[in-house]
């Protein structure tokens, strides 16, 4: 695993001043895609549309940036209300 995962967890307990995509400021999608064995542009589109992760993604990504699954959760729903605002 990429060293880099440890940072997303301090981004976590920073606060509400980052979104979803902001883990990938850190970790580039290519590598998060690779450690969870899915295509990069499947991974991709899901960043792009994160309503179509799968829990079972979700959960993998979480124990991959060692924070829990809510915290992922809320993340990615702040991102899919915004993306109805819009």
């Amino acid at each position: 695993m990429d060293k880099r995962y440890g940072l997303i967890k301090a981004l976590f307990r920073e606060g509400d001043e980052y979104r979803f995509k902001d883990i990938f400021d850190i970790v580039p999608k290519p590598i998060v895609a690779k450690d969870l064995g899915m295509n990069y542009h499947t991974f991709t589109r899901k960043v792009e549309d994160p309503e179509r992760f799968t829990l079972r993604e979700i959960i993998k990504m979480a124990e991959m940036f060692a924070i829990g699954p809510r915290d992922l959760c809320d993340r990615i729903f702040i991102e899919i209300e915004e993306n109805y605002h819009d």
